[in-house]
Formats: structure tokens, C-alpha cells, sequence
């Protein structure tokens, strides 16, 4: 023991400088324990003591080791090892805190904020314990996909706190490592090909990989591009173009590995504003059914952003200036050296795979040699055939290849009748299925993206026992390699490979099933979402936003299904059920949208009125984050709609809307958006009808606009405390983040400890960075009242970041409040920067109070440049008005009648008043920029 603690403390002193070393004396030390500690006194009394102790150091150890595996970037491999710790030790944080970070820093940011809530849902749950500070931070860290979870930061050996104490102004997002797919088998053969992708990277920016389906330019690319991520700060993305179903919506399958989340920009505006100042390697694979759209977004962002290269694959070149193309050919058929060629190689590894225990013998090998030639060295044909050894041997493959006529094809080395060789592979494949595993492929063929078991018995059979037989039939399709099998926490999906689809979805139409099957599809999503609406408001919340997330490419080709058979209360219900989901996730502007298109296709038609509404709810509330002019368009149609209905439910509901996209847009000091809310508040507390929604949650939502509009008291706190309990019982974790986050409203009465306290619990339960980054806001606004403005820095800007760089907006009260706080810990000239951005956002999207607020925050920072004069004159020009919880006109002023005297500051700031406003920001600015 006396070595083991040696080195470890040796280990602990080296880590922060030279994790190299700590990590070879961690391992030595770990590596001189021989099972438990003191285990030949297992059932021993005296012993219980010291084998707790002893075993608590090994543990501490292994923490210390896994910490300096983080600092060397090994965040990969130790993501087993830490699983198996983690579930041993399931109440033990910091074991938590280091697989949390592995998880993220891998690019499964979805995946470590499971194993988050998983460990704060087991400690109240069965300890009745909050998680500490530490945790709650960790969680917003990877919400916010903060810089501090970065590979190159070193956790401290003594505490997992790790959030920076103060950042710079927002220039550009924090560097995120990507999510290259990682890969299930092996990479056989293609060395020429890596090294010439890797060469052509080095000089162009944008490489295409062209050829035929089926000769792995996916799997090519994908491996050319990982050993290359590192030279990219901004990481490396894999972009699957593969489920989208038309032009017109490559931005937005772009858009989503980054997270991004449209308000005020359309998603390609917003995916180029993202990239724009970004160093990255974008992967955007299977190009050609969307070539026009996936070639236009690509050219826009190799245009404006110089420091991004794009790999792609698609069947054809894309035709764009400096397009450096590479036709991928098939795998070798020739060894290159002694041992089996590329070809031949596959075939075995695929084979030993499908058939453990088995092993080729000379004839074996001959034979597999013919059927790789036969099939061209196509690598998808390659695999399809060799999953056949289960049943057949090599040479009873190869005379049903040769009898089937399948090898006709491959006499050539055109790329036209390689994509026979494979259509006829898959056909030879199809052909040796039974009847109901064909039909059941063919049906497949239609879903988007991954599907689970359920889905493709309800869209593929009609009976029960039909159901019962399509799941054999889909083992079946599995074992050959027709159809692929993925398994994660929630259960098993499956998918098809493009080529393999698009081959099926041809076969579907030929038998004249698509418009049933699509439909059925349709219906099936349509249920399903009504089924899992009400779980998005409850206890189960987060498996059922998981659900639909991993469900959404189904979902939206639901949608466009339902437009083109023309269902609107079907188009209507699904849009409906996907309120809270939208919200949750910052779809804002897709809900906006897609809620619009469900109202058009509504209208003049004998669609529900009812449903109507709903839906004009639904877009009305999310229309309203979006600061955009559809947002009044809908609220109108939601009056139009509720005026017509004639409920005090309906008017009540569209009143409270209205009051809510008011708020958004003027904010509340005009008293536009409060009159709405008390007029919603009469018609709501009055009805007795049914709702649209549970109830409580209608009232608990209702509450949270009142808290957020009106004006505070006694009463407002009591319905606060009555809204927390209801998301409390309903168990929204969603709602009750967002509940507590407008504590700050209420700080007045609440005050400052027990308004922290809120916030604290807000971040705790928080499951979504859109409302992560609401409750970072205002907690950096508490921190800003308090006086602490480098805790303000930190969360203000962490909350901007979010907006600048996943919704594409700078977004007004976050900067200025930054700007006021930057300015008061002494980076004046971070703080000037800032608001010259907010200054030209102002001054291009002209708004009343959304620039005087603007004068206020200048008139602070003015003031601490002594621009006296110009401060006091911006002071009365702004005439009191500033952003919510932010005190500081109050003591700009104070500065100003120290230096200037209470008469002077006076006259000058009624000629403040007098103004232009427009004229003012730009003299403003010009102070600023001189």
C-alpha cells in the first residue's frame, strides 16, 4: 500500500502540468491491486473498516486516472470503463462528472445529458437528495455546449467544478469536437483511396466522392475524413442528406447536427452565419437526390465561410467551381501483396462474422474469389452475399450467382452496369426471401431515417398475426444484412442502406402499394404523436421527447403525406401533439411554419374549427420567440378562429397569445401586452368547458404568463408557488425550469436568497438548452442586481453565445446587460465592441423600445468612458426606460450628478429627449469608434 500511495500522490501532484506522467503512475499503481481489497477477510467484523477504506482509495485512483485520460484526450476509450465504475458507484458524482464529459467530448451530447438526469432522478428518488452545484453546472455545461467542456481543459483532481470565471465577448461558438459516426466492423482495403482523399483535402476545399450505390463512398469518406479531425478546431460533421425528401429542406437536415434553431433567420441564413467563422470538415453524404438544393448550400458556405471543407458523396459530381472529384471505384479484385485481396478480404471478415466459428479452406476461397469477381467488387454486394453463409457454403453461392444470372453484369466497368451488378445482387437477395419477407422489405423501404419494431408492424401488416409474422420476417432481414439493426438505451431501431431503400421503394411502386403504404405510414405517426403528447407534459417527459426526436424524419414525411392527400384534421392533429416538443427544443420556427401551412390547407375546407384553434395556438405561442412578422399573421388568425368559435376558452387562449407575441415584440412597458393578459385572465378564470389540454397544465401555463406580464404582489407570489406545484405534480420538468426561471420577476417579493434559490432548482431539472439558456440569463441578471459581475459575465455570456450561435440572433437584453456588467469589472472596450454590434442590429431593424433601451446601456458605459455629456443626453433620451432587473440608469445618473452637478445633468438630458433616436445611436457610435 505504502508504493500504491506513493504513487498516487506523485500521480496527483504532476496531473495539472503533465498528465502523461500521472497517467503511467495511475496505471502503475492501480495495476499492484489483485482483486478486492482484503477479500480472504471478506465475512470478518474488524475488517468491514479498513476493506471500505482501502477500497474508497482504489476508487479515488481510478477517478484521478480517468481525469488524466480526459486531459489526453482519450475521452473515447475510457467511455466503457467509466460506464462499468458509473454503475457500480450509482450515487457517486464525480465518477458521474467524468462520464458525462467523455460522453460529450465524443460528440454524444444527447447521451451525457441522459446519464445526468439518470443520476438526479436516482438521488431524489432514492436518497431524496438534489444534485450538488457541481452537477447542476456540469449539466448546464453540456446543454449550452460550453467552452470549459473542451478536450484541452484539465478537470482539477480536487473538485469537478470546471466553469470559467469570466469569457470573452461572444466572436464565435465554444470548438466542438463533431459526430463522425463511429464505426461497428471493420474498414477492409482502400489505402490508395484514404491517402489520396486525404491528399485532395490538403489542397481543395470542397472534394466530391462520385460513383455508383453500393461502393461505400460513405463508409470511404467517413474513414478518410476521422484521421483529419484535428486539424479542424471547429471539428469534423457528419450531415446524412440520405431521409430528406426534397430540396428545399437540405439547410434544415444540415442545420441539425449543429443544434441550430432558427428565430429570426431562415435555417440556411443561419447555417452559413454559423459556419462563417468556423475551421471545420463537413461530410455531407448522400447528395444525389437532392443535388440541386445540397450543390447551393454548399456553394453559399464555401463562399462565406474560407476556413470550412466540405467532403461529399453523390452519385454524379455536383458541377461547382474548384470541385475536385474522385470516382470511387470498387475494391480491388488483384492482391496488392502477399495475402487475399481487398475483395476477397471483405467477403471472409463479413462472413466470419455472420457465421462465428467458420473459416475458409482453399475451395472455400477460390470460390469467394469467383463471387467477389461476379459481383464487380461492389463492397454492399459483397456483404449482402456473404450473409448467406450462414445457410450455404461459398460454393453453393456462387452456382446460384452464376444460375440466377446476377454476374451477367459485371463483364464491364462502366458505372452503368455497376449499379446493375448491384440492382441485381439485391435482386438475387429479394428472390431468395419468402413471400412475406418480401413484402415486408418492400414496405420498409418507405420509412425515413430509423424506425422501431412497433412502427413497422402497424405500417407493414394489417392483422395481429400478420404483426407476429413481420417481426420474424424482419430477424430475417437482419441476419441478411437486408435490413441493419441498432441498439441503444430505449431499445432497437432499424434502418435500410440507401441503395438497398431506394431498390425497395422502386419495387414498392411497381406493385402499386406506395400511396397505401405512405398513408398508413402517415396514420401510424399521426397516432403516435397523439399518443405521446400527453407524456411530453408529465412524469415521463423525457423518454417521450426522446421518442420524437428520434422519430422526427418520420414525422415529417408524415406531414408532407398529409398535405398531398389533401387531410387537413389529420395535418392539424399532428401538428397539435407536437406543441410542447417544439417548445422544448426551440423548433420555434418550423412549428410557426408548419402550423401556417396546416391553417392554408385548412381553410375552405370542412376541417374541426377546433382543431384550427389548437393548432393557431400552438403557432401563435411558439410564432411568438421568433420576432418575426408571421408571428402576427397567426395571432391574427387565432383571434379570426377563437372570435368564431365564440368560447371564453378560445378568446381567452388567443388574448393570452396575443399578449404573449406583444411582449416579445414591445415588451411590457407600453402596457400593450399586461391588458392583454388581464382581458385573457377574465375569460380564462371565468369558463367551465372542457380544455385542450390536462387541465392543471393549461392553469400552470397560464400562471407563468401572468407572472411574466403582470404586475407583481402578494398575488402574483401566490401564483407562483401554485404553478410550482403543478408542474410539480404533473412532473414537467420543461415547465418547472421555465416556472422558475421568472423568479427574477417576482425578486422584489421573493428576494435575492430565496429568488437564487429558484434558479438553482430551474437549472436542476432543466432538459433542453433553449430553456437552459433562459434560466442562464436570468441568473447572470440576478448575479448583475447583486453586484457579483463576473458570476454576471459568466452566465450572460453564455446565454448570448447560445442565441448568437443556435438561434442566429444577437439578442438585445443579454448584450446590453453584458455589455453593462463587462464594462463594470474594467473591459470596457469588450463591452464598447458589444454594443456596436447591438448598436448595427438596431439600426437595421429599427424598434422604438428596443433602442431606448439600448441608450440606457450605452448612457452606463458612457459614463465609465467619461463621455459625460453624450451619457446624460442618451440618459434622457431613453426617458427611464431600460431592460427588466437592470439597475443601472438608476446609477449612471448617480455618476452623472457627481461629475456634471443635478442642474447640468438636467438640461442636458432634456435635450436629450428631443432627439432623434436614430440620430443619436449614430453619434453614439461614432464616439465609440473613434
Amino acid at each position: 500500500m505504502r508504493r500504491f500511495r506513493k504513487l498516487v500522490e506523485n500521480a496527483r501532484t504532476v496531473l495539472s502540468y503533465d498528465p502523461v506522467e500521472a497517467q503511467r503512475w495511475l496505471s502503475e499503481a492501480l495495476a499492484l491491486w489483485r482483486g478486492p481489497a482484503l477479500a480472504d477477510f471478506a465475512f470478518a467484523d474488524f475488517a468491514a473498516s479498513e476493506m471500505q477504506s482501502l477500497e474508497e482509495e482504489r476508487l479515488a485512483a481510478s477517478e484521478l486516472l480517468y481525469t488524466a485520460e480526459l486531459a489526453l484526450d482519450h475521452h473515447v476509450s475510457v467511455i466503457p470503463r467509466l460506464s462499468s465504475l458509473a454503475t457500480e458507484h450509482p450515487y457517486r458524482e464525480k465518477l458521474h462528472a467524468l462520464l458525462i464529459t467523455a460522453l460529450y467530448r465524443s460528440g454524444r451530447q444527447a447521451d451525457a445529458l441522459e446519464v445526468s438526469q439518470d443520476l438526479r432522478r436516482r438521488l431524489r428518488d432514492e436518497l431524496g437528495l438534489d444534485p450538488s452545484p457541481e452537477i447542476v453546472a456540469l449539466e448546464s455545461d453540456v446543454l449550452l455546449q460550453s467552452a470549459s467542456l473542451l478536450p484541452s481543459s484539465v478537470l482539477d483532481q480536487d473538485s469537478f467544478e470546471h466553469r470559467t470565471t469570466s469569457a470573452p465577448v461572444p466572436t464565435g461558438s465554444a470548438r466542438r469536437l463533431g459526430n463522425l459516426p463511429l464505426a461497428l466492423d471493420s474498414f477492409v482495403g482502400r489505402e490508395s483511396e484514404l491517402d489520396e482523399i486525404q491528399g485532395l483535402i490538403g489542397q481543395h476545399r470542397l472534394v466530391m466522392l462520385a460513383g455508383p450505390g453500393g461502393t461505400g463512398k460513405t463508409r470511404l469518406a467517413v474513414e478518410a475524413t476521422r484521421p483529419l479531425t484535428d486539424r479542424f478546431a471547429d471539428g469534423a460533421w457528419f450531415i446524412a442528406l440520405a431521409s430528406v425528401g426534397s430540396s428545399g429542406l437540405v439547410a434544415t437536415a444540415m442545420a441539425e447536427p449543429f443544434g441550430l434553431r432558427p428565430t429570426e433567420l431562415d435555417v440556411d441564413d443561419l447555417l452559413v452565419q454559423h459556419l462563417r467563422d468556423r475551421q471545420a470538415l463537413l461530410v455531407v453524404d448522400n447528395c444525389e437526390h437532392v443535388l440541386d438544393g445540397a450543390a447551393e448550400m454548399v456553394r453559399r458556405i464555401l463562399e462565406a465561410a474560407p476556413e470550412v471543407t466540405i467532403v461529399a458523396t453523390s452519385r454524379e459530381p455536383m458541377g461547382l467551381s474548384g470541385e475536385a472529384v474522385l470516382r470511387v471505384p470498387t475494391l480491388g479484385l488483384e492482391a496488392t501483396g502477399p495475402g487475399r485481396s481487398p475483395a476477397v478480404e471483405l467477403f471472409v471478415e463479413r462472413a466470419e462474422t455472420a457465421r462465428v466459428g467458420w473459416s475458409p479452406n482453399d475451395e472455400d476461397l477460390a470460390a469467394i474469389e469467383m463471387i467477389c469477381d461476379r459481383l464487380a467488387g461492389i463492397p454492399l454486394g459483397i456483404e449482402l452475399v456473404a450473409a448467406r453463409i450462414r445457410s450455404m457454403t461459398p460454393i453453393e453461392i456462387l452456382e446460384v450467382l452464376d444460375t440466377s444470372g446476377t454476374s451477367r453484369f459485371a463483364s464491364t466497368k462502366s458505372e452503368f452496369e455497376r449499379n446493375r451488378t448491384l440492382d441485381a445482387t439485391i435482386d438475387w437477395s429479394f428472390q431468395l426471401l419468402g413471400g412475406p419477407e418480401r413484402r415486408v422489405f418492400r414496405r420498409l423501404a418507405l420509412f425515413a431515417g430509423t424506425f422501431d419494431l412497433a412502427a413497422a408492424q402497424s405500417v407493414c401488416t394489417c392483422s395481429e398475426i400478420e404483426q407476429l409474422k413481420a417481426a420474424e420476417s424482419i430477424d430475417a432481414l437482419v441476419d441478411q444484412s437486408l435490413v441493419v439493426a441498432e441498439h441503444d438505451a430505449d431499445g432497437t431501431r432499424f434502418r435500410l442502406l440507401e441503395p438497398i431503400r431506394q431498390w425497395a421503394l422502386e419495387r414498392l411502386a411497381e406493385v402499386g402499394e406506395l400511396d397505401e403504404i405512405r398513408r398508413r405510414h402517415a396514420d401510424w405517426y399521426t397516432d403516435l404523436i397523439d399518443r405521446l403528447a400527453p407524456l411530453t407534459m408529465g412524469h415521463e417527459q423525457a423518454s417521450a421527447f426522446r421518442r420524437i426526436r428520434a422519430e422526427y424524419p418520420n414525422i415529417r414525411l408524415a406531414f408532407e403525406t398529409l398535405v398531398e392527400c389533401d387531410e387537413p384534421d389529420g395535418y392539424l392533429d399532428l401538428a397539435f401533439g407536437l406543441y410542447w416538443f417544439w417548445a422544448h427544443e426551440g423548433l420555434h420556427l418550423e412549428a410557426c411554419e408548419r402550423c401556417l401551412r396546416g391553417l392554408d390547407l385548412a381553410a375552405g375546407s370542412s376541417a374541426d374549427l377546433q382543431r384550427q384553434a389548437r393548432v393557431a395556438l400552438v403557432g401563435t405561442n411558439c410564432g411568438a420567440w421568433t420576432r418575426l412578422p408571421a408571428a402576427l399573421n397567426i395571432a391574427d388568425r387565432f383571434d379570426a378562429l377563437a372570435s368564431e368559435l365564440g368560447t371564453d376558452h378560445a378568446m381567452g387562449w388567443a388574448l393570452l397569445m396575443r399578449g404573449a407575441v406583444t411582449l416579445n415584440l414591445e415588451g411590457a412597458e407600453n402596457g400593450r401586452a399586461g391588458a392583454f393578459l388581464e382581458a385573457a385572465r377574465e375569460r380564462l378564470d371565468a369558463r367551465n368547458e372542457q380544455t385542450w389540454f390536462d387541465p392543471r397544465w393549461e392553469r400552470a401555463i397560464h400562471l407563468v404568463m401572468y407572472a411574466a406580464t403582470l404586475p407583481t404582489g402578494p398575488a402574483r407570489v401566490e401564483e407562483f408557488e401554485e404553478a410550482a406545484d403543478l408542474f410539480e405534480t404533473l412532473g414537467d420538468s420543461a415547465g418547472l425550469a421555465m416556472h422558475y426561471s421568472q423568479s427574477l420577476q417576482l425578486v422584489e417579493w421573493l428576494g435575492e436568497e430565496r429568488t437564487a434559490d429558484l434558479m438553482h432548482k430551474g437549472m436542476s431539472v432543466v432538459t433542453s438548452p433553449s430553456w437552459a439558456s433562459l434560466c442562464q440569463s436570468r441568473a447572470g441578471l440576478l448575479h448583475q442586481r447583486r453586484g457579483d459581475h463576473i458570476a454576471a459575465v459568466v452566465d450572460l455570456d453564455a446565454a448570448l453565445r447560445f442565441k448568437i450561435d443556435i438561434l442566429g440572433t444577437m439578442y438585445g437584453p443579454d448584450a446590453r446587460s453584458l455589455a453593462v456588467s463587462l464594462g463594470e469589472i474594467g473591459r470596457l472596450r469588450e463591452a464598447e465592441q458589444l454594443m456596436l454590434e447591438v448598436i448595427d442590429v438596431g439600426l437595421q431593424d429599427v424598434n422604438e423600445t428596443e433602442s431606448l433601451y439600448t441608450l440606457a446601456a450605452l448612457a452606463s458605459l458612457l459614463v465609465m468612458r467619461s463621455d459625460n455629456e453624450l451619457a446624460a443626453q442618451a440618459l434622457g433620451r431613453a426617458g427611464g426606460q431600460h431592460d427588466h432587473f437592470v439597475t443601472h440608469p438608476n446609477r449612471t445618473r448617480e455618476r452623472l450628478v457627481e461629475r456634471l452637478g443635478e442642474q447640468a445633468v438636467v438640461v442636458v438630458e432634456e435635450k436629450g429627449a428631443h432627439l432623434d433616436t436614430t440620430v443619436l445611436l449614430e453619434r453614439i457610435r461614432s464616439a465609440l469608434t473613434r
